[in-house]
């Protein structure tokens, strides 16, 4: 050891011409900022990497490689001359190496036998979705210190304290080309950890490492058994290194049951695990968790209520933990004590008392969440939740807040808005007041307001909703019977908030909202509409046409309302709808289209109307012709294609 080299980094060299020079150029800021060698084994012997590596080293190991990476590593620790040791491998590269150098040259390294940078893990090769992973590969040199395992391997001895630095690498390592690549490295790395299992069964790193290898095969039944041998092992709590591996192992096997919908096998293995001596707090409350959802499903609701009750006290006990990445295997296990496991399950319990009926201790766990956190997350279930307490519980001000902090999140609002469709009637009336205290910001809220208004005869009160619906350019052609029950109640014209809409649109608006809804609302909504409107307005004869339709269609017991007319009354509606949509046309073409073959261009229910108009006027002087003339209007539009053949059959037969 050289008191004038005070870093030594080391590397494996196999054959990524690609990524090599990307490695290396990230590392001389650091290298020549601190006292420091760099030394290279070469695994492969590839010379195109060679000569790359030899523009910024002379200090290169030949090593034969033999299915060992400690056995390589430690070729080069061999050689170190430095008071501290880093590694790293050749596809992947720093991003900045400021704290790194900064550790050195502050003398924080003094403080410390051990350092960790962030190894970022990427899924693609575009970049887009990546995971952070904290590494601990700075250690402070010692006489033994060395790698160890075969695979996965790590330096060995880590001794606490230990920094972590927010410097970080690139490592594409985990991007295969091809499956095929990746099935082979998976399964290279599978048979290396096995041996060395073989070797060591007591090992949790080693048997930790094949769970993370066996998740990426997607073979999850062996994932499985390879965690409960971790968390089985009689020691496995006993030292803080063993105790991370044995939580990890929980961890994912409770995660995996999730995952694959195993429910009651996930709840039968909680158990069993909760009974562990020694176990980690993390463990304990990360167990918790699952259990909560575990007992959720299953319908045990007061054992989730005691699991939620277990994980808040473990997760106060974790807070006071003085170092918790000690526990935090692969990155992976801290997460499940972070804020958004604590909102969720506030908000699984404010479900479980829903469930029960029980609003008043529903209540009180909604008012114990601080629904204005911005980190602050949902259920699916909890839009439904907070409707049934605002319809059943007192209407307390936090329900209030929650409605709407609900309504203002994207994601949230269409489950607010079937939760609120589900409602009974005189239960949604009693929402409504709560729903007016939210200034709208769609079309929807507005007309809950519109609702609101019409139960209460305020016109005052809907007329904001319909300026902003117009501000904004919002149709009012809505599904909701109750929205045009209180228009029709609030005697309000709703075509000068629609000014904004080309006649064309407000027709085909007009059809697609009678297409939808029933007789009842079309009913209401045609009141509203023809408000005031001059009886030439081509929008006022589509909506009488379509409205006349609408009831000819119609069913009643089952029937169709024109199956129980008789014969001349059926053609009496025929002909008078005839007659809107033959003014229609003429308000929109010239008199040639309707003759010969360009009459074929014409919307559907247009010729309709043409060739009714005409069997009428043949119908008392030629019977063939005006039978004839009833077929092609069947033919034109199929919607009245069986009142046609009707008419038809019966004027046959007379």
């Amino acid at each position: 050891m050289k008191e004038n080299i005070l870093l030594t980094v080391t590397m494996l060299v196999s054959d990524r011409k690609d990524t090599i020079e990307k490695c290396l150029k990230s590392l001389t800021h650091l290298l020549e900022a601190v006292p420091s060698e760099l030394i290279i084994v070469d695994t492969a012997g590839n010379q195109a990497c060679m000569n790359i590596v030899r523009q910024y080293t002379d200090k290169i190991v030949a090593f034969k490689w033999c299915d060992d990476f400690s056995a390589a590593r430690n070729a080069g620790v061999e050689k170190a001359q430095g008071q501290w040791l880093m590694y790293l491998d050749d596809d992947e590269w720093f991003e900045s190496t400021a704290e790194l150098e900064n550790f050195f040259l502050s003398g924080d390294f003094r403080k410390y036998h051990a350092a960790a940078y962030i190894q970022r893990n990427y899924e693609d090769s575009a970049g887009f979705r990546w995971s952070d992973a904290d590494v601990i590969r700075v250690v402070k040199r010692e006489k033994d210190t060395h790698f160890v395992r075969k695979i996965h391997e790590y330096l060995m001895p880590i001794n606490n304290p230990i920094c972590y630095l927010r410097d970080y690498v690139h490592h594409y390592g985990y991007v295969y080309k091809s499956q095929e690549e990746k099935s082979k490295h998976l399964w290279r790395n599978i048979r290396l950890l096995l041996e060395t299992h073989r070797e060591m069964p007591e090992d949790t790193h080693t048997t930790a490492q094949l769970v993370q290898e066996y998740l990426s095969a997607g073979e999850y039944f062996s994932a499985i058994q390879s965690c409960r041998e971790i968390w089985q092992m009689k020691n496995c709590w006993n030292t803080a290194f063993d105790a991370r591996y044995a939580t990890y192992a929980m961890i994912t096997e409770e995660r995996l049951y999730v995952m694959q919908k195993r429910y009651a096998d996930g709840y039968a293995t909680g158990k069993e695990m909760l009974s562990q001596k020694g176990i980690s707090v993390l463990a304990k409350g990360a167990v918790c968790d699952f259990m909560t959802e575990f007992c959720w499903r299953l319908g045990k609701y007061e054992e989730t209520l005691e699991y939620i009750d277990t994980y808040f006290a473990c997760r106060k006990e974790w807070d006071q933990y003085p170092d918790k990445k000690t526990l935090d295997a692969f990155s992976e296990c801290a997460k499940y004590m972070n804020s958004k496991e604590v909102f969720q399950l506030s908000m699984l319990r404010i479900h479980i008392h829903v469930l029960q009926n029980d609003w008043e201790k529903a209540e009180a766990a909604l008012q114990a969440v601080d629904w204005q956190d911005e980190a602050i997350m949902y259920l699916m279930e909890t839009p439904g939740d907070v409707v049934a307490l605002l319809t059943n519980g007192s209407g307390c001000s936090a329900c209030v807040l929650a409605l709407r902090t609900l309504y203002y999140e994207m994601e949230m609002r269409p489950l607010l808005y079937s939760a609120i469709e589900k409602l009974k009637p005189e239960k949604r009336e009693l929402l409504l007041p709560y729903l007016y205290q939210i200034p709208p910001e769609d079309v929807r809220l507005c007309s809950y307001h519109i609702i609101y208004a019409g139960k209460h005869k305020n016109t005052g009160v809907a007329i904001p909703a319909l300026e902003k619906m117009r501000q904004q350019g919002w149709p009012l052609f809505l599904e909701d019977e109750e929205y045009w029950d209180s228009l029709q109640n609030l005697n309000v014209d709703v075509n000068q908030y629609m000014s904004g809409l080309s006649t064309y649109s407000w027709i085909e608006m007009a059809k697609r909202l009678w297409a939808l809804v029933s007789l009842e609302t079309c009913e209401k909504a045609y009141v509203c509409l023809i408000r005031d409107m001059e009886k030439t307005d081509l929008r006022y004869l589509s909506l009488g046409a379509m409205m006349m339709e609408k009831r000819l269609l119609a069913k009643t017991n089952q029937e169709e309302a024109w199956r129980l007319l008789p014969l001349s009354e059926l053609w009496n509606r025929l002909s008078l709808l005839s007659q809107y949509w033959v003014s229609c046309a003429a308000s929109l073409y010239r008199e040639e289209v309707f003759m010969g073959e360009l009459i074929g261009a014409i919307p559907p229910c247009y010729q309709f109307g043409w060739y009714i108009m005409q069997a009428g006027a043949v119908k008392e002087e030629n019977l063939g012709l005006f039978l004839r003339k009833v077929a092609d209007a069947a033919k034109a539009y199929s919607e009245l294609k069986e009142p046609c053949k009707t008419i038809i059959e019966g004027y046959k037969s007379l």
